[in-house]
């Protein structure tokens, strides 16, 4: 079947995660000058609190300008350091009702990481705070009984999961058409970069085909919308039954396909259309060109539509 395609947060943009934690660490510095300016007991030390505004308003302006220019496993450092950082003004509170305003932090934080990161990167930062914040708990402990951050972790648990999957499905629909289930043109170009630097930098070829039904306004005149949108699934998923799980498959139009085959060469490709010819009954023209190396996507798109428009010129089958 077809290459599946799961990109986290894309739905929200790229730079939307820098932005979403930058936004959470100058709340936290707010948070702080708040509790400066109006503290709840005695014990709170309010240069500390200067200083933690401070250091997160630092972090909020480095997470908007610096962390796009370097690695994305560096956000895990800054979401890892704020959560030492909510466990510690926890640690320091003087009362229950403190402590529990951290755990909402931590649960900010963990919406976060369900939101934008990898589900494995995602699992070790929960795991991180809510363990820092349980032996907290158990260091000061302020709360009336284990119950409270034992309700806290399961509260954090299950607004992980559901974050997750809410992303997990605003994800897909932005990749993905709607009607067919085939990728859609922000699916085929973030899922083409991915297979075209794997399958260059181990020296083998991609061939791109563009597809065209043949006359699909005449079948829509002919037969209704229902049916053509009838037609497209029937064909989507025929062809997807077909196709290596390398294979990616977009409808970038009306009635237009197109197929990135991973090393495999004009020849095989042809085979492979003969085979998805005979998968169904409809009646459609193919261009079939072979990536070049020093191509982007565009040009290989433009070249794949030249030999598209060649096919149709021919008689069709």
């Amino acid at each position: 079947m077809a290459a599946r395609v799961r990109i986290k947060g894309s739905a929200l943009g790229p730079a939307a995660k820098y932005r979403v934690l930058a936004a959470l660490m100058a709340l936290g510095a707010a948070e702080c000058i708040a509790l400066s300016l109006w503290p709840s007991g005695d014990q709170i030390s309010v240069p500390a609190l200067y200083g933690a505004a401070a250091l997160l308003g630092i972090g909020a302006l480095t997470a908007l300008i610096l962390l796009p220019r370097v690695s994305p496993i560096v956000i895990d450092g800054y979401v890892g350091v704020m959560a030492i950082a909510v466990s510690g003004v926890a640690y320091v509170s003087d009362s229950a009702t403190g402590q529990l305003a951290c755990a909402f932090g931590l649960c900010l934080l963990a919406v976060f990481c369900a939101q934008f990161l990898p589900f494995v990167r995602m699992v070790v930062q929960v795991v991180w705070m809510l363990a820092l914040f349980v032996a907290v708990t158990v260091l000061s402990p302020l709360l009336p009984s284990f119950f409270y951050p034992l309700t806290v972790v399961v509260a954090v648990v299950a607004l992980v999961w559901m974050v997750a999957q809410v992303s997990a499905l605003l994800a897909a629909a932005a990749v993905r058409d709607p009607l067919t289930g085939a990728l859609n043109r922000r699916g085929l170009s973030e899922s083409a970069e991915l297979m075209r630097a794997v399958v260059f930098r181990a020296e083998r070829p991609i061939t791109v085909v563009a597809i065209d039904l043949n006359d699909f306004k005449g079948y829509n005149d002919t037969h209704g919308h229902l049916a053509g949108d009838r037609l497209l699934i029937d064909v989507t998923a025929s062809w997807k039954g077909m196709l290596r799980s390398s294979d990616i498959l977009a409808r970038i139009g009306g009635d237009e396909f197109i197929l990135l085959l991973a090393n495999t060469d004009a020849a095989t490709a042809h085979s492979l259309l003969a085979r998805l010819h005979e998968s169904n009954h409809a009646r459609w023209s193919a261009g079939v060109v072979a990536w070049e190396r020093d191509d982007d996507l565009e040009e290989a798109l433009r070249k794949a539509d030249k030999a598209l428009y060649l096919a149709k010129s021919r008689p069709r089958r």
